[in-house]
């Protein structure tokens, strides 16, 4: 039996918010915009008028902060310690270009089919948690001194670091045999072309190339043979592309698996 142990998605969902937040996305852009044309915040709800206010690189008090979009930060270093609360909801992403700390009660939620970017060191400090049931991508280190041990940073998901990462960090979460750098779709007249970047991997024969129409339920439509084969394993960015000329009606979700050499897939 091939064991599973986790797996990368791309996708679109509508999603409610389940609670009332302080800051809401309303569109794809940039976290610390203000100017009122180009910022994506809303106080109201994920659907209102834009408005002139962002969280900033250190959102106050405890601010719960529900991102439904594509949002970058370009912040040095981002500050959790005032127990803000992000949420990065189905089929939405965050990319922090930057390091980040969690520290006093602050937390990140990932959903499943969501992911997180971070270029730079996250470091989980005093109560600060995440939980990652999509993706988390760290392009530095993970350093973890929750008081919370390994449960502060814990999930179902998946969880890359282009370091190494301590034992008793994680609980829960899958740590990925690869860095996968980006999974992106475009769209075009005759299909969708799906496009990953790899900056290392380790005995990686194939990636196989799922859908879904409810996220639930995926099939395979296709393959791509490793870069690095026949030895699996590189330190060297690496590139994919694939199409998908089948229509799509209504929502479509993707999913990437990778296969190991001994066929053992994530």
């Amino acid at each position: 039996m091939k064991r599973v142990v986790g797996w990368m998605l791309f996708g679109i969902l509508f999603f409610k918010s389940p609670v009332k937040a302080d800051y809401y996305s309303i569109k794809d852009g940039v976290w610390e915009q203000t100017a009122k044309a180009t910022c994506p915040w809303s106080k109201v709800s994920h659907t209102s008028p834009t408005c002139s206010c962002s969280p900033l690189c250190s959102p106050g008090g405890n601010f719960i902060i529900y991102i439904k979009h594509n949002i970058t930060s370009s912040c040095t270093l981002f500050d959790f310690t005032c127990g803000a609360t992000i949420r990065v909801l189905s089929g939405s992403s965050f990319t922090l270009n930057g390091g980040g700390t969690l520290t006093g009660t602050s937390n990140i939620f990932v959903y499943a089919v969501g992911s997180m970017i971070i270029n730079g060191n996250l470091a989980i400090q005093g109560n600060g948690s995440g939980l990652i049931n999509g993706t988390l991508q760290v392009n530095r280190t993970i350093t973890n001194s929750s008081s919370l041990g390994s449960n502060g940073l814990c999930g179902s998901g998946s969880i890359t670091s282009s370091q190494p990462i301590a034992p008793g960090t994680i609980y829960g979460a899958t740590i990925m045999p690869i860095e996968l750098l980006c999974f992106n779709l475009k769209q075009q007249d005759d299909g969708q072309l799906l496009h990953w970047e790899t900056s290392s991997k380790k005995n990686n024969k194939l990636f196989e190339v799922e859908n879904s129409t409810n996220s639930i339920f995926f099939e395979k439509i296709g393959e791509q043979n490793s870069k690095a084969f026949p030895t699996g394993n590189s330190v060297n960015l690496l590139s994919y592309d694939f199409w998908d000329k089948e229509e799509i009606i209504g929502y479509c979700y993707y999913r990437l698996k990778q296969v190991n050499l001994n066929d053992e897939f994530n």
